[in-house]
């Protein structure tokens, strides 16, 4: 498993252990996700998805949070909400379009408890680079070029 992957499963874990910490304690909080990642049944108007942007919050308290389900396989969440004029959907959000859990300290100030980054921005596959920049640092020295050369010529 490459860094990539591997830093993807631990904040997909560290996302499910909050939102189960949470849960279990019942501690209101509200989700930031990636609409790309959310679906309603039934489906909301089309002009109201419209009006999210890419991001929605959801604030899940009362019957919603009440409602909440954590499922490991897929990993989602899912709750009921009321959208609108008496218009209520079953929200479905695969755990990684939920890009932070955000939660009230005493003073009401958010507070985020979990925020997701993108690894690609963090983690690189800089083997190659290093192997490069240690061979030009050997190669820029004339005495390793003649080295190299000598070496290179003997059977």
């Amino acid at each position: 498993m490459d860094i990539l992957q591997r830093y993807k499963a631990m904040s997909d874990q560290h996302c499910l252990d909050c939102l189960h910490f949470l849960h279990q304690t019942h501690t209101h909080f509200s989700v930031f996700c990636a609409l790309e990642h959310v679906r309603f049944d039934p489906p909301i108007p089309e002009e109201q998805i419209a009006d999210f942007g890419s991001f929605v919050l959801f604030v899940l308290a009362g019957y919603t949070f009440e409602s909440l389900k954590i499922a490991k396989e897929p990993p989602r969440i899912s709750f009921e909400a009321g959208l609108g004029d008496n218009f209520e959907t079953t929200v479905r959000i695969a755990l990684e379009g939920i890009v932070q859990i955000i939660v009230k300290d005493r003073n009401d100030s958010n507070v985020v408890l979990f925020n997701r980054c993108d690894p690609h921005t963090i983690f690189t596959d800089s083997t190659a680079e290093a192997l490069q920049s240690s061979k030009d640092a050997l190669l820029s020295d004339p005495r390793n070029q003649e080295v190299i050369a000598t070496l290179q010529k003997e059977p």
